[in-house]
């Protein structure tokens, strides 16, 4: 499981995948769950724990994007989710102002 990010940072085209993997066998014997479901249910656990310890803090509705990313991270890996981050800037070419096609083009 995993997330694409990709931008500029001084002027410069940048890509990087952050992921993790978790092993279907160990967490059925485990918990007795698949590791999607694992992987589905660990993260916003984490996410409430930080709001509850008031880690994360704001006024209103927020996004995820907005907070520190550091201790969601620190207790990701502590909860048996450990991650990677590889660079993929060399791999993925951004697409900036190339029309993309319709989905009517693309279905027909």
């Amino acid at each position: 499981m995993g997330t694409l990010a990709k931008g500029l940072k001084n002027g410069e085209s940048k890509a990087f995948y952050i992921y993790n993997v978790t092993d279907h066998e160990t967490v059925f014997a485990e918990l007795g769950v698949q590791a999607t479901a694992y992987q589905t249910g660990i993260p916003p656990v984490i996410a409430a724990r930080l709001i509850a310890q008031r880690i994360w803090r704001g006024t209103g509705v927020l996004s995820p994007e907005q907070f520190n990313p550091d201790p969601f991270l620190e207790q990701l890996a502590r909860e048996g989710m450990p991650w990677r981050i590889r660079d993929d800037s060399a791999r993925v070419a951004l697409t900036r102002g190339v029309p993309r096609p319709s989905r009517e083009t693309v279905a027909a």
